[in-house]
């Protein structure tokens, strides 16, 4: 019940990150021309493998340090090792931005990049509170900061694009936004205070291999659009493809939440049965499986129709390239919920190479394909990695009898997924009538779904009502 819970309240934080997405791209979409969006996206797309590298990683080593003592000690401590560690980071892109823009060909990257750097910074100490709150299971706070950062950060980004009409203008939106929820988080939930907590070498060795994990996969999600950019002969290429991402990104957004229930669960179990450990991690798997599926169906069905809902006619010249990046994140989704279950059971250190052989994979299917097919072959080299890293991870919990595939309800969501999909297939639908075939076709999936009782609907209502677990 506590695993519903936390994913209910911090898949609602999730969901409003979303949509604030959407806006965002569908606002910067007019209000940059093409190739403008595109150099905004290849800077934040650079910041953001660091970013979420220091948020995950952070927030996963101060959750479960929080949940083992003294939490305003723990945190206390975490903000002296991030303040050091964000700096260097921040101070290495800021130097390196020349050279970053000289690899892509495209020396407007230099300032915004500049500006870019220091997200870092206070995305590793916003890191730290978040991971605090987590570690203690308060949820519900979360949540909000989810959701008033998101809000905040679509405000920031789109006022100062709009004011100056730039990229520069963008970035800095994104870095006021950073820097102001810093502050919020220090006053709201307090910067700890001096105690026992954990040494800083403990706490680096335990988070080396799991920081390796999360650089190399959040090299993946961005991988295809750099070579992209380098390889393509046109420079529009670039925004057409981060358009069909932002779309195909939802479900892994969104279903980050799970995996920020599950790693303390499971890290918490450890001491039990692997068959305890395994029914917590296959109802893990239904939940990642059945959300992701949804909107990748939805979108890979009707790609054109999806993108002209957000983006101007021009980004249409994208339908190919979100095709198959629907299918390589839902794919994605369920290898880093693998993943998560492999390094809160075991450890990190299988999970940072499985990841860094479906790189591999990925880079060197999207470098040989990228010249023939374009942005198709981009997302193609995205699916090849992103398969071969989950069945890689899949077969190694298997055989540590800690297979989080439970056959028969995954058969289910297949056959329903695959339902959906034509029936929307053989439907197009532009606009309004776009809204409304999806939500029927939605409605109709979770009909299914709860009628084959592969969840149960009774679970998702106690979960939304409950207390237990979840913090305030």
């Amino acid at each position: 019940r506590s695993l519903m819970q936390g994913s209910v309240w911090l898949m609602a934080g999730k969901l409003w990150f979303v949509v604030s997405a959407f806006l965002l791209y569908s606002g910067l979409s007019r209000l940059l021309t093409p190739e403008e969006f595109g150099t905004y996206s290849l800077v934040v797309n650079l910041v953001s493998i660091f970013n979420m590298v220091l948020i995950t990683t952070t927030i996963q080593s101060i959750s479960k340090y929080t949940a083992m003592g003294n939490a305003d000690a723990v945190k206390h401590q975490g903000l002296k090792i991030l303040f050091f560690l964000g700096g260097a980071l921040a101070l290495a892109c800021f130097f390196s931005a020349p050279a970053i823009a000289a690899w892509f060909k495209d020396l407007n990257m230099v300032f915004p990049l500049h500006y870019a750097a220091f997200i870092m910074f206070f995305y590793g100490l916003y890191a730290v509170f978040i991971g605090s709150i987590n570690g203690q299971k308060k949820f519900t706070l979360q949540a909000v900061f989810d959701g008033g950062y998101s809000t905040l950060r679509l405000a920031m980004i789109l006022g100062l694009a709009h004011w100056t009409g730039t990229v520069h203008g963008a970035v800095w939106g994104f870095l006021l936004a950073s820097m102001i929820i810093v502050a919020v988080s220090f006053v709201v939930i307090g910067p700890g205070a001096k105690g026992k907590s954990f040494e800083t070498k403990e706490f680096l060795n335990f988070s080396l291999f799991l920081i390796g994990f999360h650089i190399i996969a959040n090299i993946m999600t961005s991988a295809d659009l750099f070579l992209l950019k380098r390889l393509s002969s046109s420079a529009q290429d670039a925004g057409f493809y981060a358009a069909d991402l932002t779309l195909a990104k939802i479900p892994y957004m969104v279903l980050a939440a799970v995996n920020l229930a599950v790693f303390p669960m499971v890290s918490e179990s450890r001491g039990q049965s692997k068959l305890e450990i395994q029914a917590l991690a296959q109802r893990g798997f239904i939940l990642c499986l059945i959300f992701a599926l949804l909107p990748a169906v939805l979108f890979a069905a009707d790609p054109a129709g999806t993108l002209r809902l957000i983006y101007p006619s021009a980004y249409l010249a994208g339908e190919s390239g979100l095709f198959w990046l629907s299918i390589a994140y839902a794919i994605f989704c369920i290898f880093m919920f693998c993943s998560t279950v492999l390094n809160a059971a075991i450890n990190p250190v299988i999970s940072f190479g499985v990841s860094a052989l479906g790189l591999l994979t990925q880079v060197f299917t999207a470098s040989t394909l990228i010249p023939i097919y374009g942005m198709k072959g981009a997302a193609l080299g995205a699916c090849a990695g992103y398969s071969l890293a989950f069945l890689i991870q899949w077969f190694i919990l298997a055989t540590k009898k800690l297979s989080p595939v439970p056959l028969r309800p995954t058969l289910t969501v297949l056959v329903i997924s695959a339902l959906i999909f034509f029936i929307s297939w053989h439907f197009p639908a532009m606009k309004l009538k776009l809204l409304i075939k999806d939500a029927v076709l939605a409605l109709a999936y979770l009909a299914a779904i709860f009628g084959m009782r592969v969840i149960k609907i009774e679970e998702l209502l106690s979960a939304a009502k409950g207390k237990q677990n979840v913090g305030s």
